[in-house]
């Protein structure tokens, strides 16, 4: 952090780019996210019950320190950048980290004050955070989330870094005559941005080096190619809740793995559908 508080020092404004998930991509985006969780971390208390619970003042006032720094270019489509800062998986995050690696100290016995590694927590702060994480409501929870965690039949082998960087590296390799290339390559700032498929950034997340899947992720990957086939052929319109990865997971009440980080949406279909409702309400 010490590079990016010469940088506010000195009066310097970094660009940093959104694909149209509204999710950070490009040179700069880790050192946003990184400062992001810095800030996120040290001044919004570990005593909220939840994210929601924080007082969206708060968190506008991190927002703005943040743009001080780093400056944002809106997605084509509106999607609000703000979505991405206020979702507050940062700061979920980092109250798991404490509970999964800090509650205890080196003796197994819990921790009256904070670790070092985190000296900017109250004490007591602290304390009622770990508390709270002393209740059978929330052994219950924790229990609830570890057993989903291994039911995951679709592990992620790829994208460390995140889907947007992850994507935008597929970019940079695959042909611009690719079907899975979704929007042309444009320019934006001097930087090349582009959008890939859900269904083959679905793919290539769960693939390993030599291209191979899972039996339980062949589930899913077998009938892609033949949707894929049926929406070039104008069968189905392959955007929204409707697209090809969706399909194929049809069986399914609820498929939270095939979400990539933001619900993907279509736009194109909420205009026609804005604009047969004022069609109507004028006749």
């Amino acid at each position: 952090m010490a590079f990016i508080a010469r940088a506010r020092n000195m009066g310097v404004q970094f660009n940093v780019q959104f694909n149209d998930r509204g999710q950070p991509i490009g040179d700069h985006s880790e050192k946003m996210m990184s400062y992001w969780g810095s800030i996120v971390e040290k001044f919004i208390p570990i005593t909220f019950e939840n994210w929601h619970k924080v007082p969206k003042t708060l968190k506008d006032t991190l927002f703005e320190d943040l743009t001080i720094i780093f400056h944002c270019f809106m997605p084509l489509n509106g999607y609000s950048i703000c979505n991405t800062f206020m979702q507050g998986e940062i700061w979920k995050n980092f109250k798991c980290e404490l509970t999964r690696y800090w509650l205890f100290n080196e003796k197994k016995q819990l921790r009256d004050v904070p670790p070092s590694k985190y000296d900017f927590i109250n004490t007591t702060h602290w304390r009622r955070f770990v508390k709270s994480r002393l209740t059978k409501e929330f052994e219950e929870r924790s229990n609830a989330n570890r057993h989903r965690g291994k039911d995951n039949k679709y592990p992620q082998k790829k994208g460390r870094r995140g889907c947007a960087r992850f994507e935008q590296d597929l970019v940079c390799v695959m042909p611009l005559e690719s079907n899975y290339l979704k929007i042309a390559k444009k320019k934006a700032n001097g930087e090349i941005v582009s959008k890939i498929s859900r269904v083959e950034l679905w793919k290539q997340m769960r693939s390993d080096e030599d291209e191979n899947v899972s039996e339980s992720t062949k589930e899913i990957t077998d009938p892609i190619d033949d949707l894929i086939r049926q929406a070039h052929e104008g069968e189905f319109d392959d955007v929204g809740r409707e697209d090809v990865l969706q399909r194929a997971f049809k069986k399914k009440k609820r498929a939270k793995w095939a979400s990539l980080g933001c619900r993907e949406r279509s736009f194109s279909v909420n205009l026609l559908r804005i604009a047969a409702l004022e069609e109507r309400v004028q006749t």
